[in-house]
């Protein structure tokens, strides 16, 4: 009877250990996932979508450069997201973008921002913090690097909770949350035109960052 009572603890141990293990495994595969197919995501929009500066990838099977008619790549509808500090109004970033010379978007509108962090800080400052964030798997920095007045200004990208970034701030990593307004354009307006659209308002000193991307399915409400 002794016998049978330990047998069945422990298979009940074995099938616990399993299953803890099994969760373990599963969560840390989702994870990975998402966070590949963020910095995928990043990679590609940060992109101006012209010959000289592209990220091929496939969409619905099919391996796309930017170059063909937007009808084959999305819905037909695309947007360039501009990224500002988060003290900046919606109002004031439309009257900022309003002073360059490109094509007249649909709509201008605010949206999340991403990335949603930045930093702005002399040269070996950020030297120090592109150290420190390479060791973070879950944060990205901007590919886009802006030198003004001689500070180094970079957006940065958290794909991970807050513990990341509590742990970063801790650092004392001087990060600053960001705001956007996102242009929305439609197939009557050719996708590669965002080379230029990104180029001119990336000579802003205000500006943070620019990035571009398609819409799949519904147009943005």
């Amino acid at each position: 009877m002794n016998k049978m009572k330990y047998y069945i603890i422990g298979i009940f141990i074995i099938v616990m250990l399993s299953v803890v293990y099994i969760s373990h495994i599963n969560r840390e595969a989702k994870e990975k996932s998402e966070t590949d197919l963020n910095f995928r995501y990043e990679k590609i929009i940060e992109n101006y979508t012209d010959k000289g500066n592209q990220t091929p990838i496939k969409i619905r099977g099919r391996t796309v450069t930017g170059e063909e008619p937007i009808e084959i790549n999305s819905s037909g509808n695309w947007f360039v997201r501009v990224v500002f500090d988060s003290q900046t109004t919606e109002k004031k970033a439309k009257e900022r973008i309003s002073r360059y010379n490109i094509p007249k978007p649909r709509s201008i509108k605010s949206v999340f921002s991403y990335p949603q962090y930045y930093v702005s800080v002399s040269k070996g400052d950020f030297e120090v913090i592109k150290n420190r964030l390479a060791e973070e798997e879950s944060v990205r920095l901007s590919e886009k690097l802006k030198i003004t007045g001689g500070n180094f200004t970079a957006g940065i990208w958290v794909m991970s909770d807050n513990n990341v970034l509590f742990r970063l701030k801790s650092s004392d990593i001087p990060f600053k949350k960001t705001m956007a307004v996102e242009l929305l354009y439609g197939p009557e307006t050719p996708q590669t035109e965002s080379k230029h659209i990104m180029q001119q308002l990336d000579s802003d000193e205000k500006i943070i960052n620019t990035n571009v991307g398609y819409l799949f399915g519904e147009e943005r409400s």
